[in-house]
């Protein structure tokens, strides 16, 4: 089976199989120039720094084999599996979500670290939808020491809604210390802490929106259930969002989804996507479907 690699390039499961291997292969050679690194040192001056210059070679080497695998793992599998289980074109960046479009939404915590890739975007029923994997981190330097804190790591999606909305919402677990979306000292638009008529609804959630009138017409008890029922099968912390007329989940699982392994053997089976993730997806945007047909 072909791979699309940006409507130009094609790869099969053996070419991906031999940029793994190729991958490995580097990684052996670095591995030996450290070792023979570690013994120029007690040997020679000359010969320790011509290693040292042989292994920053293999290092880049190695880093470009690596990253050739893991973009064709990720273009073939990603693209394959979205596009069997929901029968539209799936269109695969690999860099994913900017800096800014992550800290514009006021969603998750963020700070002096961030990093995001494998961004899907598809079409879907009439809704448009985007999904990545981000990882914002906290890293402090001492001189002497960093410490590296992670404040979320996990997917990030985002759904066109087919209500108008013309304010700013956040929905977050529930928290002792935290009365502001994106934290005390965001530059997240005003709001004002809302409560539903929902009691398991509001000890789960935190809901802070701009406009109050908005939010409770936006947040049907009907809605109220898919988010709580939501919350409950990841089993982890979660966030909800409406902002610039889009719909944000941001799951923090503390892991990247689609992250190959080169020690393992690519097959058809090895790309294996958690169907329930994909299922997550179909469920959130059958719900705007029937918000759409309602009005």
């Amino acid at each position: 089976m072909a791979m699309k690699q940006n409507n130009k390039e094609t790869c099969t499961l053996a070419d991906i199989e031999k940029y793994r291997i190729n991958a490995i292969i580097w990684g052996l050679v670095m591995i030996a120039t450290i070792v023979l690194l570690l013994i120029s040192f007690f040997v020679q001056e000359m010969a320790f720094f011509f290693v040292m210059f042989i292994l920053v070679v293999v290092i880049f080497i190695f880093s470009s084999s690596q990253s050739k695998f893991k973009k064709a793992f990720k273009h073939y599998f990603i693209a394959q599996q979205f596009e069997s289980a929901l029968g539209v074109p799936v269109d695969v960046e690999l860099n994913g979500y900017s800096v800014e479009y992550i800290k514009d939404s006021h969603l998750i915590p963020t700070s002096n670290t961030f990093s995001s890739d494998d961004l899907i975007s598809f079409d879907y029923a009439g809704i448009k939808v985007r999904r990545g994997d981000v990882h914002t981190e906290q890293v402090t330097s001492t001189g002497k020491s960093t410490t590296r804190v992670t404040l979320f790591k996990g997917q990030y999606m985002t759904f066109t809604f087919p209500k108008t909305i013309t304010s700013f919402m956040v929905i977050k677990d529930n928290a002792f210390f935290d009365d502001k979306p994106d934290g005390f000292f965001s530059s997240a638009p005003k709001t004002t802490k809302v409560e539903f008529e929902s009691i398991e609804f509001n000890k789960m959630f935190d809901t802070f929106a701009a406009d109050e009138h908005e939010a409770f017409y936006l947040v049907t008890p009907q809605f109220m259930q898919l988010l709580m029922d939501f919350r409950v099968r990841q089993g982890c912390k979660v966030y909800y969002g409406f902002m610039r007329n889009e719909f944000h989940i941001a799951i923090d699982t503390r892991e990247n989804m689609f992250e190959p392994s080169l020690l393992q053997k690519v097959d058809e089976s090895s790309g294996t996507i958690d169907n329930n993730h994909i299922h997550e997806i179909v469920n959130m945007i059958n719900h705007f479907r029937l918000v759409e047909d309602e009005e």
